[in-house]
Order: structure tokens, then C-alpha cells, then sequence
């Protein structure tokens, strides 16, 4: 641990719960001026200020001397244009805090090697074509064994594949998810406030984009400019990847929200995102497009499609598996997993998607236990 008080973690603990400092000066009782002092490096908190922080801000006084762990690529958002700052800051804070977490798993579990196909570069992708978008999409589908059937379950078809995957919810309706390279792995952060499993996985495919084709831009090619060409890329790779063109050309002889409807199940993928798909891959023209889009508001499908209320959420599992089997096999009380991972119980069970309260329970308090020898986590 670093012995020195790192004042990127206290802005950065402040930002994920969404604190201004003046609303920190009020909970802790200590000037602006003192806090902008701390954040900014010129005086460290001394005890008394550190545990205050730690109390308002609900994070244990070691965390604030741990190093901050930074990302290897962009930051790729999948938000409305309504989205905030404070949004934006909050989801990639958890994104980071994420990667933490696993990083700290992986010294008593192995996690899934990462399997992706390689991402061009960097010159290739400022200029990729639809087609080449296309081509990524199928040749991830081929790498993946998956032909060009439905996808079960996208979320832990790419857990398999070395991605993390995190689910919770945002507080912020306008936020749609986050993902980023960091240390090597990829990990994608989605909010979970818009309950649809069409949405969800739509948005998981829509980061996976971001993370075969983006992995090399830099900030600068991704800047406020370019975003909605990047953003319209990835659409196109989620919609791809979730139904290969080939397979929607066989699937439709005539378009209609009825005939779309009939295939919304078998491939969890909306049929407003099935019709932006047919748009791109050029099985209907723009007329089109657009008469299937009046009649979805027509038909008040805009914001709440058939069977979105029955199609049960997708919802990642690999860190729960990991504490879990930790908890079982591993030697770990609950009280372990809170204290070796550096963060609040609550923290732990929204990352690991774990229920409410799961780590405060009691009753992992065993009368005997097997020798250490005997215990081996495969």
C-alpha cells in the first residue's frame, strides 16, 4: 500500500457519490478551502479530517492511500445527449472501481482469459465502411462459434470471453452504459434503471463495439466532433452481431412490425433496433424506414414494446460466482470478502450484483472448519 494520502482517490470517491465540495464541506465540517487543498495536493488531511471523509463518504481511511488505476483506452459512452457530467463521472468512477475489484480477485480466483478477435488500428478504424463493420461483427460471431444463430445469453457469452460486465443502477435515467480497456481486460458498466432485456443486451452489444473497433482511437479522435459517427458505428456492429445480416435477409420476405414481433423472442433485439437493422443492411429503403417507424408510435411502441414486461433480464455473474466460491470453498468469511476488497458492503453487492444485505449476514460463523490443506479453489 502507499504509505503517501493520494488525493485523486478523494476526488474521485467524492465524484462516484456524486458530492459537490461544498455539500462534503458541509457533511464534514471543514472548509472548501481545505477540501480544494486536499484535492488538489498541496496538505494532506491529517486523522482526524481523514476520518470524517472516510465516514461522509462511506469508503475505509486506507482506500484513500491506494494508487488510482487509469484506462488504456477512451472512455466510450452509451448515453443520451441528456446525460450529465455528473453522470458520465459517476459511471466511469464504477467502471474503474470495477477493474479494482477484479484485479484484487484474481489473487485467489482465475477469471476467464480474455477471447476477442483483434481490433484494427488505429489509422484502420478512423476509417472504417459499414462493410467493415459488418465483417468485425461476423468475424467475432465465427471466433465465438456461434454461426449465425441467436444469441441465449450475450452477457455471459462474453463474461466467458474475458469481459466484465457490470449491471446496476445509476439513479439516472439518461445513462445508458460505459466501457473501456483497462489492464489489458475489457470492461463494460451498464445502467439497469431502463428494466427492458432487449435494452440491456442491445446496450452490452453496443459497448462490445466500442471495444472491437474503438480500442485504439485516442480521446482526440473521439471528441465531441466525431462522437455520433462512433456512436453510429457501434449501433451498427450491436445490430450485427445480435442478427447478422445473412440471417435477417432469410428470416424476412415482407417487413412489418407484426413479422419483426414474431422474431423479438428468438433474438432479443427490439424491433426498433430490428428496423434500424434492415435500414443498414439495406433490406428496406428510407420510405421505408419511415412508415415502419410511424407505425411503431402509432402503435405507442416508442418507449414500451410488446413483451418487455415478460422477456426476463440477462444479468452478469462471474463475481458472483467468484465470491461465492470463495465464501465456500475458499476459506473466506463474509467479513473477508468486505475487508480484503477495500470497499462497503453495499459497493460489493451492486458490483457483484449480489442481493441486498448478502455480506451482512451472520450466519457464515462456523463451529469447525477443514484444515487449510484441504481447501483448493479450481
Amino acid at each position: 500500500m502507499n504509505i503517501k494520502f493520494n488525493p485523486l482517490r478523494l476526488i474521485e470517491a467524492r465524484e462516484a457519490r456524486g458530492i459537490k465540495q461544498t455539500a462534503l464541506s458541509s457533511i464534514i465540517g471543514y472548509s472548501t478551502t481545505s477540501i480544494s487543498k486536499w484535492e488538489n495536493g498541496h496538505i494532506e488531511p491529517d486523522a482526524q479530517s481523514l476520518d470524517a471523509i472516510s465516514n461522509a463518504l462511506g469508503l475505509p481511511m486506507e482506500w484513500f492511500f491506494q494508487p488510482s488505476l487509469t484506462a488504456s483506452s477512451v472512455y466510450h459512452f452509451r448515453s443520451q445527449s441528456a446525460a450529465t457530467k455528473t453522470a458520465q463521472e459517476i459511471a466511469r468512477i464504477r467502471l474503474r472501481w470495477t477493474a479494482e475489484f477484479a484485479n484484487k480477485l484474481t489473487e485467489w480466483v482465475d477469471l476467464p482469459e480474455v477471447n476477442l478477435i483483434p481490433s484494427p488500428s488505429r489509422e484502420i478504424a478512423l476509417n472504417l465502411t459499414n462493410e467493415d463493420i459488418e465483417t468485425y461483427a461476423q468475424k467475432l460471431r465465427e471466433h465465438l462459434g456461434l454461426g449465425v444463430a441467436p444469441i441465449p445469453n450475450i452477457t455471459q457469452l462474453l463474461e466467458a470471453s474475458g469481459i466484465i460486465i457490470v449491471c446496476e443502477e445509476s439513479g439516472f435515467t439518461s445513462m445508458d452504459g460505459v466501457s473501456a480497456w483497462i489492464d489489458g481486460r475489457p470492461y463494460i458498466w451498464t445502467a439497469s434503471d431502463k428494466a427492458s432485456c432487449v435494452r440491456s443486451r442491445f446496450d452490452i452489444a453496443h459497448e462490445l463495439g466500442h471495444i472491437i473497433l474503438h480500442k485504439n482511437l485516442t480521446a482526440e479522435d473521439c471528441n465531441s466532433i466525431k462522437h455520433k459517427k462512433i456512436e453510429d458505428q457501434a449501433h451498427l456492429f450491436a445490430g450485427c452481431f445480435l442478427m447478422p445480416p445473412i440471417a435477417a435477409s432469410s428470416l424476412f420476405r415482407v417487413i412489418t412490425l407484426d413479422t419483426l414481433l414474431a422474431q423479438k423472442k428468438k433474438w432479443g433485439i427490439s424491433v426498433g433496433a430490428m428496423i434500424s437493422q434492415c435500414s443498414n443492411v439495406n433490406l428496406i429503403n428510407e420510405d421505408q424506414t419511415l412508415r415502419l417507424r410511424k407505425n411503431m408510435s402509432f402503435r405507442k411502441w416508442r418507449t414500451r414494446e410488446p413483451y418487455d414486461d415478460s422477456m426476463t433480464s440477462e444479468k452478469p455473474i462471474l463475481f458472483e460466482k467468484s465470491i461465492k466460491l470463495l465464501l465456500e470453498h475458499g476459506g473466506f468469511k463474509k467479513t473477508d470478502v468486505i475487508s480484503r476488497f477495500g470497499l462497503p458492503r453495499v459497493d460489493i453487492e451492486k458490483l457483484a450484483a449480489l442481493p441486498n444485505g448478502f455480506l451482512s449476514d451472520n450466519t457464515d460463523q462456523e463451529l469447525v472448519q477443514l484444515r487449510r490443506t484441504n481447501l483448493k479453489i479450481v
